[in-house]
């Protein structure tokens, strides 16, 4: 059990290079770190393309009901309505929180419609185009949708 003092060092020594060092735990924490910010950013952004998607599906909603009212009001015998009575002032513009459908409230969209006669010069005709508008993303930022049906007097 003789051992010389440095042999008795040099086992010791050996020893310690068994684990990681400050500087590799510190490098390996920081690629970590730049990593996760990466995710965690790339995420944040894909759900708001989500959000914006999810809003300009709800406005396209909105203006093929508004469009197939237009035409059931269009095919319609009772009084006031018909095809000759289609027009802008029958379908006023929805303002921002005044769309209910259902008890359900769209108050962070409104529709717009225009109504031409005779497009293109083809009588007995009409050009109904509805265009709903969502507030998308940041304060202020409004986006829109279009839906165009062409009407026939039968």
């Amino acid at each position: 059990m003789n051992r010389s003092l440095g042999t008795i060092r040099h086992a010791r020594g050996t020893r310690g290079n068994d684990g990681f060092t400050l500087g590799e735990i510190l490098a390996s924490s920081a690629i970590i770190i730049v990593a996760l910010v990466g995710l965690l950013s790339s995420s944040a952004i894909g759900l708001g393309h989500i959000d914006n998607a999810r809003r300009s599906s709800t406005a396209l909603f909105l203006a093929n009901r508004r469009a197939e009212a237009i035409k059931t009001f269009a095919l319609s015998t009772a009084t006031g309505q018909g095809f000759s009575n289609v027009t802008t002032t029958n379908f006023p513009a929805e303002a921002y929180g005044a769309i209910t459908i259902n008890g359900t409230s769209y108050a962070r969209y409104r529709t717009t419609t225009a109504i031409t006669n005779d497009p293109g010069g083809t009588t007995s005709t009409k050009l109904v185009v509805v265009t709903a508008f969502y507030k998308s993303g940041g304060v202020g930022n409004e986006a829109s949708v279009q839906v165009s049906t062409f009407l026939a007097n039968r």
